[in-house]
């Protein structure tokens, strides 16, 4: 039985004050409170996992794997977007426009993809991007694993945690030309916060760090 970590659960205690404040409009944290909470997820990870037989590479094992971790959390998403949709509804019904934009945010957070869509990322049970998000970390993570198993040392994992952050900043560097390449001509106001806070792609940096604390 793996050894419980209290200073672990303390800052992930702290990272959600930061995230819950950010909300209640009393501080702009919830940027680092997110990070830490991916980069806590990856170390959590290795950690439980570590010295378990080798997990399966092939993609429909590593969805399923992914799928199984997010599961207990689904029910809770949808019950909660249900409210959120039925008062959608009757707002696009009022004014007899959305109701094309509604079926996509549906379609796309029952799938937990809306991460990936810049103009539906928060929509419906806003909050849920983080689950849609974790969907592709944990499925990425058999592979994660599999490279972090084949270190000969640890300096081997402090080396791909500094290439992983120069991986980062070069990742955040790329918005602006990003965003003039594929979303110049869209009416999408917010791209630099879903580019930076997001999409799953930014947030696998995060985790992989915290996989290699691990």
């Amino acid at each position: 039985m793996k050894k419980r970590m209290d200073h672990i659960q303390a800052l992930r205690a702290l990272a959600c004050l930061c995230i819950f404040s950010h909300h209640c409009y009393l501080t702009r944290l919830v940027y680092w409170g997110v990070s830490v909470f991916f980069v806590l997820s990856g170390f959590l990870m290795v950690y439980n996992y570590h010295d378990r037989a080798p997990l399966s590479l092939a993609p429909g094992a590593a969805l399923r794997f992914s799928v199984k971790k997010v599961g207990s959390l689904y029910p809770l998403h949808v019950l909660t977007m249900l409210p959120i949709l039925l008062l959608t509804l009757y707002m696009s019904a009022l004014t007899g426009t959305g109701a094309g934009t509604v079926a996509v945010s549906v379609v796309e957070n029952l799938l937990l993809i809306q991460a990936w869509s810049p103009g539906y990322a928060v929509s419906l049970n806003g909050v849920a991007w983080y689950l849609s998000v974790c969907l592709f970390l944990y499925f990425m993570f058999p592979y994660i694993r599999s490279c972090i198993r084949a270190y000969r040392s640890r300096r081997t994992a402090f080396a791909a945690i500094a290439v992983l952050y120069g991986a980062l900043i070069a990742f955040a560097a790329a918005a602006k030309p990003v965003h003039a390449l594929f979303f110049a001509e869209s009416s999408f106001p917010d791209f630099a916060s879903w580019y930076g806070y997001s999409l799953p792609l930014g947030r696998i940096f995060d985790f992989a760090i915290g996989c290699n604390l691990g």
